[in-house]
């Protein structure tokens, strides 16, 4: 019984509280003027500078006719409002809500203000028109907060003692401080460049001078904007300073990131080929990859530019699809031999170095450069240079001599009289080839051999078939053994025979 008592006392007491709190919290600003009542909840807003806020207005007609309403507000260079609709017609018992869309900028001074708002009324029982303005608070607050660190050292640190206590002097420490982090930056930077290109000299001082530099930069402007928030500057002059901060950060980054990657790519490859780590990867590779990269990297920092600067990313990557396809269309040869390019750089039929033969070419030709357009090569014997399109490259047959290997197999002939014995004559031919220090000669399935190939009218054809070391000295190896076999064989007197043919000619005078 007792316990049903408390609870009813409660019940009894929760509602007679409930209309006090409803009161309260319904507490509005109502003016009636002209017939209608304008009524308001929004008294004091309080809005980040950057954000948005909404007004609502409720207009009660209590005439016996129509009512007309027009709202109107007095502008301001640190806000700007809105309204849906402008005027209104309310019938007699009804109501409408105006809604004031209230927007600032990161550049709007924060402080107290007043948004003074016009509403124009007019009565078509009476035909009377009047006017009333409605005040709401308006406060901007800062977009950032500056944490407690206004005249901190670095934001965190108390002050100096007096007279060194000043925002002006724990601002001056704080970016020097940025500016030593920036030097033990730098040389964090070195020991970890020395570390990752410890064998690449080259890549190693490219990446440290460029990304140093660029580092450096990069904290100290970073230092100038905690150093201003620490200084107390003015939210207009910090928000000024932070956006031209970030499209320096953007510009830095990017070079940054481009150096990194080019001589990050450069290593790994030449590293791969050394070690033969990766199978089928060579340094033909690092044009495509840089080419990937560049377009990687300058697609993000133009994305982050714009973004910076506010624009429309959506509207503008429509935009720049569009304009892709028609020049895409106007330049499909361009693109043809690009794509050739990717096809060579991809599949890599040769590399720099390598003597192939194109199409139905017999000449060789030596390849001096494979680029994303078109092919170097070089005549290996009248040392001419061709440059062809990677079209005509990717689409024909190619042999490469040495792709795999320098080693060459080259056939020599020797043709002797019928009466030189054969065992002796293959002798004194394997002989010097085995002599020849170009010649292979340790190598199962790569030793010089000789054979007995052919008999014709006059004499016997001998053929030596060698490998050499190197597809280059093919033409001086073919002479050296040429004289040195030739000389031996006529020291041994065996005759080397040429075709001899008599001519007869016919005196047809003689004949008559």
């Amino acid at each position: 019984m007792k316990n049903k008592s408390i609870i009813l006392l409660a019940i009894i007491a929760i509602s007679l509280i409930s209309p006090i709190a409803m009161d309260s919290s319904d507490a509005s600003t109502a003016v009636t003027v002209n017939g209608i009542t304008l009524s308001t909840f929004d008294d004091n807003v309080s809005i980040a500078a950057g954000d948005s806020a909404t007004i609502s207005i409720m207009m009660t007609n209590n005439s016996t006719d129509y009512i007309s309403t027009s709202v109107k507000i007095d502008p301001s260079k640190n806000y700007s409002c809105s309204v849906e609709t402008n005027e209104y017609h309310i019938a007699k018992g009804n109501a409408a809500k105006c809604t004031v869309d209230i927007k600032t900028t990161k550049y709007s001074e924060h402080g107290d203000y007043s948004v003074n708002i016009h509403v124009n009324v007019f009565n078509f029982a009476t035909n009377v028109n009047e006017e009333t303005n409605i005040i709401v608070k308006l406060t901007i607050e800062p977009e950032y907060s500056d944490s407690g660190g206004f005249n901190k050292i670095f934001g965190v640190f108390d002050p100096l003692p007096e007279p060194f206590n000043t925002p002006l002097i724990s601002a001056s420490i704080t970016f020097v401080m940025w500016c030593g982090i920036a030097c033990l930056a730098y040389v964090a930077l070195r020991m970890i460049w020395a570390r990752i290109f410890k064998n690449d000299d080259d890549d190693r001082k490219d990446i440290t001078k460029t990304t140093g530099r660029m580092m450096i930069l990069v904290i100290i402007v970073i230092g100038i904007r905690k150093s201003l928030i620490v200084f107390g500057a003015y939210d207009v002059i910090i928000n000024a300073v932070e956006d031209v901060t970030n499209l320096i950060l953007v510009a830095l980054g990017t070079i940054i990131a481009w150096s990194i990657y080019k001589n990050l790519i450069s290593t790994l490859f030449h590293k791969s080929e050394r070690k033969g780590k990766l199978t089928g990867v060579d340094t033909t590779l690092i044009p495509l990859f840089r080419m990937i990269g560049k377009v990687v990297i300058s697609v993000c920092s133009v994305s982050a530019f714009l973004s910076i600067l506010g624009m429309n990313l959506m509207a503008i990557l429509t935009g720049a699809g569009i304009v892709g396809i028609a020049i895409s269309l106007g330049a499909q040869g361009i693109l043809t031999e690009f794509f050739g390019g990717v096809s060579i750089l991809v599949t890599r039929p040769f590399k720099v170095g390598d003597m192939v033969q194109i199409g139905t070419e017999k000449n060789i030709y030596e390849v001096r450069r494979i680029g994303l357009l078109n092919c170097e090569f070089k005549n290996w014997t009248n040392r001419e240079h061709y440059i062809l399109p990677n079209s005509a490259v990717s689409t024909s047959s190619i042999v490469n001599i040495t792709g795999r290997t320098d080693i060459y197999r080259i056939y020599l002939y020797f043709d002797v009289d019928y009466d030189a014995p054969i065992e002796r004559t293959k002798e004194i031919i394997l002989k010097h080839a085995y002599n020849n220090s170009d010649v292979v000669t340790d190598q199962d399935g790569f030793k010089p051999s000789v054979r007995l190939d052919s008999f014709d009218y006059s004499y016997m054809s001998f053929r030596l078939a060698v490998y050499i070391k190197n597809f280059k000295d093919n033409i001086r190896v073919t002479g050296e053994l040429n004289e040195s076999i030739y000389s031996e064989l006529v020291e041994e007197g065996i005759d080397c025979p040429y075709e001899i043919y008599d001519v007869f000619v016919k005196d047809e005078a003689k004949e008559n």
